[in-house]
Order: structure tokens, then sequence, then C-alpha cells
């Protein structure tokens, strides 16, 4: 029936919106990344900068050779590119983000870290769908046995006029006739067969496609939970890595400044912190992602 029709219609548009959560989730994780890299780059910056106004003062004491500060100045001509195509590839997705939500962000847009609420069990609009369609075709088989059924038509007549019923008087008298007609098509057996057996595929088709949903849905789910514990796993030595790293390049920065180490040897030391400072943040925000998404695959 049509009410049935709009509630299939609507549970259809429900489940559409699905690709279209995922994309933006997708794309609301890669800008919170891209803002992560810039203000790890403008650290990095800042530290190069301050190592810089050292280094002078050492090559002005004749303490540190003059090249180390080229060194130094070369990397941070590179961080400053690198901080260009990243603020670059921010403003890119914050667009495509626009497109998608309506919003108006760029690339210094504050971000809120999501909370993921993930339920205890499928409620995905596709399920609704199913049930649905399974409805239509139930009904389908109802109408069809209906219609198979012999049709009883009651009618009566009633009326005034000379003669009346009996034709032998010459009276006017009241009449009325009463009575009842059967009617029963019983020429469509293979239509109604025929009929039967295509709701019998169809149901069939949307059992075998609501197995096959669930199937591909539980592997995903399973696929979310192993990063998530990845993840999870990763961030707890994060932490001490990035502590570790640190104390390096406290010592190398204090050698380099008393002139033992040279520029080189500092900056490697230094990008190692850095990447280590990166791979939290990425683990971080995958981590998230990864909660977000099951909670997205899981939800209508």
């Amino acid at each position: 029936n049509s009410e049935l029709k709009t509630q299939l219609s609507k549970a259809e548009v429900d489940e559409s919106f699905y690709a279209i959560k995922q994309r933006v989730s997708s794309l609301y994780f890669a800008f919170m990344l891209s803002q992560q890299q810039i203000q790890i780059t403008n650290e990095l910056i800042n530290t190069l900068d301050k190592k810089l106004a050292e280094i002078e003062a050492g090559v002005k004491q004749g303490v540190i050779r003059e090249d180390g500060k080229y060194v130094l100045e070369a990397e941070k001509l590179q961080a400053q590119q690198d901080l260009s195509n990243q603020e670059f590839q921010a403003e890119s997705i914050a667009k495509m983000l626009n497109v998608l939500t309506g919003l108006e962000i760029n690339a210094e847009f504050d971000l809120e870290k999501p909370q993921a609420i993930i339920p205890d069990q499928v409620n995905r609009g596709q399920l609704k769908v199913f049930e649905l369609q399974a409805q239509a075709a139930e009904q389908g088989k109802e109408v069809l046995k209906k219609n198979r059924m012999p049709m009883i038509n009651a009618f009566g007549q009633a009326g005034y006029g000379k003669p009346g019923l009996n034709m032998l008087m010459n009276e006017a008298d009241t009449w009325y006739m009463v009575g009842a007609a059967v009617s029963w098509n019983i020429f469509d057996w293979n239509s109604s067969k025929r009929k039967r057996q295509q709701l019998a595929v169809q149901q069939e088709m949307i059992d075998n496609s609501k197995e096959q949903f669930l199937y591909q849905l539980n592997t995903e789910k399973q696929q979310y939970e192993v990063e998530i514990q990845q993840y999870q796993t990763a961030l707890q030595n994060d932490e001490e890595i990035i502590a570790l790293r640190k104390k390096i390049t406290e010592d190398f920065s204090s050698q380099l400044k008393q002139g033992t180490v040279n520029s080189s040897a500092y900056i490697e030391e230094l990008f190692k912190e850095q990447t280590a400072k990166i791979t939290k943040q990425i683990h971080e925000i995958k981590l998230n992602q990864a909660q977000v998404s099951l909670q997205i695959l899981m939800e209508r």
C-alpha cells in the first residue's frame, strides 16, 4: 500500500546517507591530522629559530663553526616549505568539508574531538529496508490469494409500476427483486502460479541480501575493533618514546651549544623527536576515527 511504500522510501533515503557520513568522517579526521602537522611544524620552526640564535652567538664567540648555522637555516627553509604545503592541504580539505556539510571553515578552524558512542547492536537503516521489502512481498502474496478466491456479489432492486411483476394483473403494484451472483476466473492458474513464483524468488533475494549485508557489516566491525586495539596499544608506548627522544634532543642541543657535535647530528635527533610526536598524534586521531567509523557502521 501507499503507506508501506512511503516507509520504504524513507528507509532507503536514510540508508543512502551512510556513505556520506563515512566520507564526512574521513575528511573530518584528515583535517584534524593536517592541523596537528601544522602545529608540530610550527613548533619545529620555533625550535630552529631559538637554536639559530644560540648558534650565531656561538659563532661570534668562536665556539661553533659558521657552517653549522647553514645547516639549521636550510632545515628551517624546508620546514617553512612543508608548512606552506600543509596549510594548502588543510584548506583543500576544509573546502571539501564545506561542500558536503554546508559549513564555512578554514585551516584555522578549531575542530572538536568527536566522542564516539558505539551501540551494542546493529541499528542500520538497511535492516529496515529489508523488513519493509519483506512486508511488501507478503502483502503481494495476500493480494494474490484474495484474487484467486470466488467473488460473491449481492444485488437488490425495487419499484412500482403497472403492471407489477405479475403480467396477468392489470393493476399498479410495488415489486422488488433480490439475488446473488458468483464470479470466479478459473482460467488464470498459470498467471497466478508465475506471480507466486516471482514473489517467492523476491523473498529469497531479500533474505540473501540481508544475510550478505550482515556478513559484510560484521567483517567491517571486526576490522575496526582490531584497529582500535592496535592504536590503543601503540599509544601506551608513544608518551615514553617522546619523553626519551626529548631527553636525547636536549642532550645534543647542549653539545651543539658547546661545539662538541655538529648541526647535522642535532637536526637528526630533533627530527626523530618530531617524528615521535607526529606518530602519537596520528595514533590518537586514527583511534578516534576508528571508533567513530564503527559507530557510523552500527547505527542508522
